[in-house]
C-alpha cells in the first residue's frame, strides 16, 4: 500500500508517486492501493480530519502489510500526529516503508505510546520552566522584568539585611538566589558596601 500527503512545502505528487513506484507500488488508479491526501484548506474546521485518506489507509492495514511513504514527513505534520499514526500501524501489525531511506520500520503498539508519553513529559517540563522564567524564579530567566526601579531598591535593601537568608530574600522579592547574586554580588561584600555589619 502507499500513502501520499501533499502540502505546499513538501514534495510534489509526482515526486511522491515516483518514490512509491521505485518501491514497487505502481497502481495509482482509483481502485489502487494508494491513498492520497490533497493539501488541506487554509482554515480547516475545528476537529475536522485533515488527512482523511490516511485515516482510510490506516483502517485498511492488516497484519504484515507495509505502508510505503515518500519520506517520514509525509506521514504527518506534527510529532503527536505521527505518533498517533505509528500507534495505529503498530496495532494493525503492519509497518512503514520509508522510500527515502529504504528502511522498513516496524512499530510495537506500546512503543508509540511510550514515545508519546516522553514527548508529553518534555512538553510539560518546557511549559513549567517557561512559566517559572516568566515569574523570574529560575536562573535561566535573568533578572525579572519587575526587578527595576523601586523594586530593585527594595531588593537591594533586603539583600543587605543580615537577618534574612538569601532564600528568604529571593522569596520576598520574587527572584531567584542566583539572580540576586548576579545583580548585587556577594552578600557580605554588599552589606559592607552598604555600611551594614554582616
Amino acid at each position: 500500500m502507499g500513502y501520499i500527503r501533499i502540502d505546499k512545502a513538501g514534495p510534489t505528487r509526482e515526486q511522491q508517486e515516483a518514490a512509491l513506484r521505485a518501491a514497487g507500488v505502481d497502481d495509482f488508479t482509483a481502485m489502487g492501493p494508494v491513498y492520497v491526501d490533497e493539501a488541506p484548506p487554509r482554515r480547516a474546521k475545528p476537529g475536522a480530519d485533515v488527512t482523511p485518506a490516511r485515516t482510510d489507509a490506516l483502517r485498511a492495514l492488516r497484519e504484515g502489510d507495509e505502508l510505503a511513504i515518500h519520506s517520514p514527513a509525509r506521514l504527518g505534520s506534527t510529532r503527536a500526529d505521527v505518533l498517533l499514526a505509528l500507534q495505529a500501524i503498530g496495532e494493525a501489525g503492519a509497518s512503514i516503508y520509508d522510500c527515502a531511506s529504504g528502511q522498513v520500520v516496524t512499530v510495537h503498539p506500546d512503543a508509540a505510546k511510550a514515545i508519546g508519553f516522553a514527548a508529553e513529559a518534555e512538553s510539560q517540563g518546557q511549559k513549567e520552566r517557561a512559566a517559572k522564567a516568566r515569574r523570574g524564579v529560575t536562573r535561566h530567566a535573568g533578572p525579572p522584568a519587575a526587578l527595576k526601579g523601586a523594586a530593585l531598591a527594595r531588593a537591594g535593601d533586603a539583600w543587605a539585611n543580615p537577618e534574612l537568608s538569601a532564600e528568604q530574600v529571593a522569596e520576598q522579592v520574587k527572584a531567584s538566589v542566583s539572580t540576586l547574586y548576579r545583580r548585587f554580588g556577594n552578600r557580605e561584600a554588599y552589606m559592607l558596601k552598604r555600611g551594614v555589619k554582616p
